[in-house]
């Protein structure tokens, strides 16, 4: 689900607790489990959210939850420049205990397509059925994105 302000809005669920249960069981020795949304254009740029089960030494060996938005990753220019504000929250039954955190102004670019947070949430957080994050197996991640201003990219507005 997305929306268009001067930005948009993404709702993404994704069905990983049998991902995750795997992962909690071999520790530290797992591999990351990526899975990525469809993809969406907003203002001419293609966007996606990857989101990452981790446990390494970004994570101080801890399994923990990434969240990262793509922007423009397969472009060959060079001169590209999205600047952006965002803000991910991990969804909650209960509304007012869901998890958020913010970006604010930064850039995506060549060299930086990808931006978010490696170490967003700890998985036995996430998928304790107390905490409220899961619903019917899944989780979801609501993302909000504001495009402050593009370069390097031509737009026609529709």
């Amino acid at each position: 689900n997305c929306y268009f302000f001067n930005g948009f809005v993404w709702t993404y669920s994704l069905k990983c607790l049998h991902d995750v249960s795997l992962m909690l069981q071999n520790g530290s020795r797992s591999r990351p489990i990526c899975q990525e949304s469809p993809t969406y254009t907003a203002k001419g740029l293609p966007w996606a959210l990857r989101v990452v089960m981790e446990c390494s030494d970004r994570t101080n060996y801890e399994n923990k939850l990434a969240i990262y938005v793509k922007c423009n990753w397969e472009s060959e220019n060079r001169e590209w420049n999205c600047d952006y504000s965002a803000s991910y929250t991990l969804v909650n039954r209960d509304a007012d205990a869901s998890f958020s955190n913010s970006i604010l102004n930064r850039v995506l670019n060549f060299d930086h397509s990808l931006r978010g947070f490696h170490s967003f949430v700890k998985l036995t957080h996430l998928i304790n059925e107390e905490k409220g994050f899961v619903t019917d197996g899944s989780i979801t991640i609501e993302v909000k994105i504001t495009i402050n201003k593009i370069t390097g990219v031509e737009y026609v507005a529709k």
